[in-house]
């Protein structure tokens, strides 16, 4: 269904071009270029849509079993968005704990998590004006568990969304602003490393995405 709207908006735009020819109408040179040029976008769109599912079907396939650093992981996330923060104006607060340096998943794949998630609390500020906008990403140790929080004090998730939120394709953004594969494979990149991911509304208004990983065991020592 996702190809087939883009497949079906380049079928459209060459079949004009095409009948207009066949007509012996003339067709103006900017018009060609017009429509040549919806035709790429199109085609852009069908190659992103492919790709994700690439990447979504290779995490669902399974994932090395190492170690990483999370609190080097929002750090690096950061640096990274820090310009994005910037132009819209909004505050990125870390309130990092200890006990997460050994998180289980590939550095690089768990980076990709904490960055998928830190640009999901950018948009959801898309529709937001005239008051201080506030992104908190927390991590902490609580018994057994990992805990990874990125909250924000944007507009909150309604009821009916947030059980759809991590379906692969689902997005409350415009067809412009991605497929909506980011949060399924955040999804499935933490089930493959039993851990899990679930959403709330906060008391700040908006929304509070809560990851969980299993801790690594307590090394016991010997005298």
């Amino acid at each position: 269904h996702e190809i087939n709207q883009p497949l079906n908006s380049i079928k459209i735009l060459a079949d004009s071009l095409l009948y207009l020819n066949k007509k012996g109408k003339s067709i103006e040179t900017p018009k060609i270029f017009e429509n040549l040029q919806k035709i790429s976008d199109q085609i852009v769109r069908i190659d992103e849509i492919i790709k994700q599912m690439r990447a979504f079907t290779g995490y669902r396939q399974g994932q090395a079993a190492t170690k990483c650093d999370l609190n080097a992981a929002v750090e690096k996330t950061h640096e990274l968005v820090k310009h994005q923060l910037s132009l819209k104006e909004i505050t990125l607060h870390k309130k990092l704990g200890g006990g997460v340096k050994d998180v289980p998943g590939n550095v690089n794949i768990i980076e990709e998590v904490v960055l998928n998630l830190v640009i999901n609390a950018i948009q959801a500020f898309e529709k937001v004006r005239g008051r201080a906008k506030e992104i908190l990403c927390e991590t902490r140790l609580e018994e057994d568990k990992v805990i990874f929080e990125v909250s924000d004090n944007a507009t909150g998730i309604e009821d009916e969304i947030k059980e759809r939120i991590f379906d692969p394709f689902f997005s409350t953004k415009t067809l412009d602003g991605g497929m909506g594969l980011g949060l399924a494979i955040v999804s499935t990149i933490l089930n493959g490393y039993n851990g899990g991911i679930e959403v709330f509304n906060n008391d700040s208004g908006g929304a509070t995405f809560r990851v969980e990983l299993p801790a690594a065991p307590v090394r016991e020592t010997h005298e």
